[in-house]
């Protein structure tokens, strides 16, 4: 019986998806309440023109936030197991997101595929069981001399 209630907890877990908060545009302070909200660990590393901030949850994913030199957000790059919830990453640029996701995504298959265009927010993301990543930018946010197409 105990096995059967453990799997039905895992199932529950699964099928809400894991938290996250880094959220695009907002200031770069949310990180510290991320790491221990999520219980996961937080290296910084510095470029020349922005910090990244990568959390590292006990369930293996990383949520890294891209911050400008002001400490604004003008990125998000996740990969996990399990798929995360992006109205938590994406903050305000969420609607846009979500009404463009409605639109036909193609043939149907293991490996998801999503690339979206909007005004100001790029969003690329993968998916298959077991496996998801994915990189949003806010263009107008990013700094001069930075190719966010190169962030990972």
């Amino acid at each position: 019986m105990r096995a059967h209630q453990n799997m039905l907890v895992l199932v529950a877990w699964l099928l809400c998806g894991t938290p996250a908060h880094a959220v695009l545009g907002e200031p770069v302070a949310s990180v510290q309440g991320d790491q221990i909200r999520l219980q996961g660990r937080r290296k910084v590393s510095s470029a020349p023109r922005f910090e990244a901030h990568e959390i590292a949850l006990p369930n293996g994913a990383r949520i890294t936030q891209y911050a400008t030199p002001s400490g604004r957000v003008f990125a998000v790059a996740w990969r996990s197991h399990l798929k995360l919830k992006l109205d938590d990453l994406f903050g305000g640029y969420f609607a846009g997101y979500a009404q463009a996701m409605q639109a036909p995504a193609g043939p149907r298959g293991m490996v998801r595929v999503h690339h979206v265009e909007l005004a100001d927010l790029s969003v690329r993301e993968t998916g298959r069981p077991g496996a998801y990543a994915g990189m949003a930018v806010v263009r107008s946010l990013v700094p001069p001399g930075v190719d966010a197409d190169a962030l990972r």
